[in-house]
């Protein structure tokens, strides 16, 4: 099961918009890592689904809840730093709190429809380019007949530089 996942953009992916979400609130307010974690996780399912070819539910959830960890990581190293080990502490137990539910449902759900909504894309394509595939063969075999039909007609003679001459005599008066 394992071998079968693509970990390579598993991880470009979900470590680069972790440390984008988790370094976001930091420049702004401690509590917007409740608005910048779902994005990320939403990019992160996004981006991985549209790319792989096989297994792209586990790959999704996969993807969702590794840009979530990453996030939460950077986040609580930076509080930490900047506020201390006891206001850090309480920050983090509020947020193992408040936030797994938050992840579970995103992974779920979001992987559920971003995977739903490629598959049936994917189908709606596919569909389209064999009907464009069909009307081109079709036209192909229109222009093979027109060809045909051109040389199979029958000759007409063309008018010539002779003059024309009238026949018929003239009465008198």
């Amino acid at each position: 099961m394992f071998n079968e996942l693509n970990w390579k953009r598993i991880l470009t992916v979900a470590g680069v918009l972790g440390v984008v979400s988790g370094i976001i609130p930091m420049f702004f307010t401690p509590d917007l890592l409740l608005s910048t974690l779902p994005v990320a996780m939403m990019f992160a399912i996004y981006f991985i689904v549209q790319k792989v070819t096989n297994r792209r539910f586990t790959h999704g959830i996969i993807g969702s809840v590794l840009s979530a960890l990453i996030s939460y990581v950077v986040y609580f190293i930076y509080v930490y730093a900047k506020l201390g080990a006891s206001e850090g502490t309480t920050a983090l137990k509020n947020a193992l709190v408040q936030l797994p539910m938050l992840v579970v449902i995103i992974s779920v759900f979001g992987t559920f429809i971003f995977t739903k909504t490629h598959e049936w894309t994917e189908k709606k394509r596919g569909e389209l380019d064999a009907k464009v595939a069909a009307k081109k063969a079709n036209e192909s075999k229109a222009q093979v007949k027109d060809k045909h039909s051109k040389v199979d007609k029958p000759y007409v003679a063309h008018a010539t530089t002779k003059k024309y001459r009238n026949t018929k005599k003239k009465k008198k008066k």
